[in-house]
């Protein structure tokens, strides 16, 4: 009912015990913006909020039916590799403490995803639908770069010699003394070693791998 003659109302029909009336007022979806660099296959923390005249919406039932979506739009620029990518849809997110959610039916959606897409140009757009209303929050382009850095392993020539891993990192977009390098190796035997590479000024790492 749009814009209401003010006055008593009565519903009048059979009314299931479980149904509830919310008079809905200015309803919004606030959305923290997403961090300014990213990079494929990187995995985001994305956090939302539906509220009514400014307030969190308090009533299970409204959130029960409530999802946040979030999408990726190409900006159809010819001068990255997502050009014509049309609409990639990450994932949908519900408030019930489930996955990634911290606390159920805190008027708090919160969840994960991963940047699974080719790097590019994009749009963010996130919205909740219902039956009786839309809203949507299109967030500025930005720029989901290639991760920054590159690999080569050495294959050792004789059995006593080691592989060699070496890992290049791209220096324009990280500084490489800042850079901490963790991984897993996963043997044919399915044993797996983890290893780490510490920060230093070199744009090269190496491993030597059995």
């Amino acid at each position: 009912i749009d814009k209401p003659t003010p006055g008593p109302w009565q519903v009048i029909g059979r009314v299931q015990t479980d149904s509830r009336i919310m008079v809905l007022g200015d309803i919004e979806l606030e959305v923290e913006p997403l961090p300014a660099l990213m990079f494929r296959g990187e995995t985001l923390k994305v956090t939302g909020q539906v509220t009514n005249d400014g307030k969190p919406i308090d009533v299970g039932y409204f959130r029960d039916v409530v999802s946040l979506i979030v999408e990726f739009v190409s900006t159809n620029n010819d001068e990255y590799d997502n050009f014509g990518a049309g609409t990639k849809s990450v994932t949908e997110f519900k408030d019930d403490g489930r996955e990634f959610d911290e606390r159920p039916m805190d008027g708090i959606f919160t969840g994960e995803f991963k940047l699974t897409f080719p790097a590019g140009e994009w749009q963010p757009e996130l919205y909740i639908e219902t039956a009786i209303l839309k809203r949507t929050v299109v967030q500025k382009p930005i720029v989901v770069h290639e991760p920054p850095f590159d690999y080569e392993i050495a294959l050792a020539e004789q059995d006593e010699d080691d592989h060699i891993l070496t890992i290049s990192l791209n220096p324009e977009i990280v500084k490489p003394e800042t850079v901490l390098i963790q991984g897993k190796i996963y043997y044919p035997n399915n044993e797996e070693q983890m290893f780490s590479l510490d920060a230093d000024k070199s744009q090269t790492r190496e491993l030597a791998i059995k």
